[in-house]
């Protein structure tokens, strides 16, 4: 056979090759937007070791977040579930669950930092952002790297648990970079998997707060590190136990957050 008899496709018009190159376009299209899409976890630098006396240089912070739910709500059970698992993700980032009024100490900072009554609301940084409503783990993971990438004053924020005559105690040292400041410590005892108090569905509740043990004005100073001690009463199940300490800023907002285990 020669080349010559060799059949070849027929030449397309300019209309033709416009129509078949305009299909191809709408077919890759539809393949990449019914296709599912992976997010990336974000590559962060964390802060560095607090011995070590240097500002973070990418994120700025541990930051915490307050989830307020209902155990009514059905939407709550999915959220939970959604923030725990970027908690777990995201070994800085410090959830704490609060159950709306039902708690030793929680009303009181439900109705300070609560908006209106939308379940379930969760507090990001104090307030700094919020989330209303069911929400997904992306939708967290985006407001928790807003908070932790804002500029705030580095605070030296550590908590040590140790045994003492009456049970337990927490002990809270801060301090500052540079300067001082006057702030608000707020102290968690937290269930790491609630044991009473259920979401929706029976579901285990986690990081719920069971008691506020710290709620103060404290000075924090360049010059001397602030120490305090709280007494622990609660110490059914120690092993399903940790405290939250947060340090809050004179504009509501907490620029620190630690999450410690009993020992």
């Amino acid at each position: 056979m020669s080349i010559r008899n060799v059949m070849h496709p027929p030449k397309l018009g300019k209309k033709e090759g416009i129509l078949i190159a305009a299909v191809l376009v709408l077919i890759i299209a539809s393949a990449f937007i019914l296709s599912p899409q992976n997010v990336d976890k974000p590559e962060v630098e964390y802060p560095p070791e607090v011995d070590e006396g240097e500002p973070p240089t990418t994120i700025s912070h541990t930051i915490l977040a307050e989830m307020f739910i209902s155990r009514y709500c059905e939407n709550c059970t999915y959220s939970e579930e959604a923030l725990h698992n970027l908690d777990a993700d995201e070994d800085k980032l410090i959830a704490v669950v609060h159950l709306v009024d039902e708690i030793n100490g929680a009303r009181g900072r439900y109705e300070e930092a609560k908006n209106g009554t939308f379940f379930p609301d969760v507090e990001f940084d104090g307030g700094y952002r919020s989330l209303l409503g069911n929400a997904t783990y992306r939708d967290y993971r985006n407001k928790t790297m807003e908070c932790m990438t804002r500029p705030v004053i580095w605070v030296d924020l550590n908590t040590t648990i140790t045994t003492s005559s009456t049970g337990y105690k927490a002990v809270i040292k801060g301090s500052l970079a540079g300067g001082s400041t006057e702030g608000v410590l707020r102290v968690y005892l937290v269930e790491k998997e609630s044991k009473e108090y259920m979401a929706y569905g029976g579901k285990p509740i986690h990081n719920l707060v069971v008691d506020y043990l710290y709620e103060k004005n404290i000075v924090l100073k360049t010059t001397e590190r602030t120490e305090i001690e709280v007494p622990i009463n609660y110490v059914e199940s120690v092993d399903n136990l940790a405290v939250v300490a947060a340090f809050y800023v004179p504009n509501g907002h907490s620029v620190q957050a630690v999450m410690t285990d009993f020992p």
